[in-house]
């Protein structure tokens, strides 16, 4: 899930170390967290597990993600944090496993350790030392920031995913299914309004207004 948007980019990826830091665990995530051992709790003897088991098929209030990691930590989930204007670069990348999950969502622990970086404009934050933040640990980022602010400047101006998707191929016309949710989540707002994509809707989408671009 990291660094989707940077995912076909060809530029120098140079990690830089992170500082481990000692989070309050916001309100909107445990409640989030909450609705997802909701879900896992309301699947029934023989129904079908798997149905968490890939990378976006839990999207329950701010966070997207599935049981798509190790057996250690099986959970991996993107936490959207409200937006922070005096901290543009904003996304949690969480791994856990079921019971720090549960522990997080009851409110049990009020405090999360995650993984940030030195730069005082960001807020990205990551279970692992080694988290890929694609502002600051990849050449271009600057392009990256001013990128995602043309995106949120269309995201203003759509009432509907398919006029964001149209706006967003002028801008990127190879976009992949992953790019094209990474940048539709990297807006505030529209998800709330228009709803958030899954990667089959995502790649009908993608298609249907390539052939309106391009008049297939």
């Amino acid at each position: 899930m990291d660094g989707v948007l940077v995912k076909e980019s060809r530029k120098k990826i140079e990690k830089r170390p992170k500082v481990l830091t000692s989070t309050p665990v916001p309100d909107d995530l445990s409640r989030s967290l909450l609705a997802v051992c909701e879900r896992i709790d309301s699947i029934d003897p023989g129904d079908d597990e798997t149905l968490l088991d890939f990378d976006d098929a839990i999207q329950e209030g701010s966070v997207c993600g599935g049981r798509c990691g190790t057996p250690e930590k099986p959970f991996h989930l993107t936490y959207y944090p409200p937006r922070d204007p005096e901290k543009p670069r904003w996304y949690w990348y969480l791994e856990l496993s079921e019971p720090e999950l549960r522990t997080f969502a009851t409110a049990r622990s009020t405090t999360i350790d995650v993984y940030c970086c030195n730069s005082t404009d960001c807020g990205m934050k990551f279970s692992k030392a080694d988290g890929f933040c694609r502002y600051c640990d990849v050449e271009g980022g600057e392009e990256q920031k001013q990128l995602e602010s043309t995106l949120r400047e269309l995201a203003r101006e759509c009432s509907n995913k398919e006029q964001f998707v149209l706006g967003y191929l002028k801008i990127k016309p190879g976009a992949s299914r992953w790019d094209l949710i990474g940048a539709y989540n990297s807006c505030p707002d529209i998800g709330g309004r228009c709803g958030h994509f899954t990667g089959p809707e995502a790649d009908e989408m993608l298609k249907r207004c390539r052939e309106q671009l391009h008049g297939v």
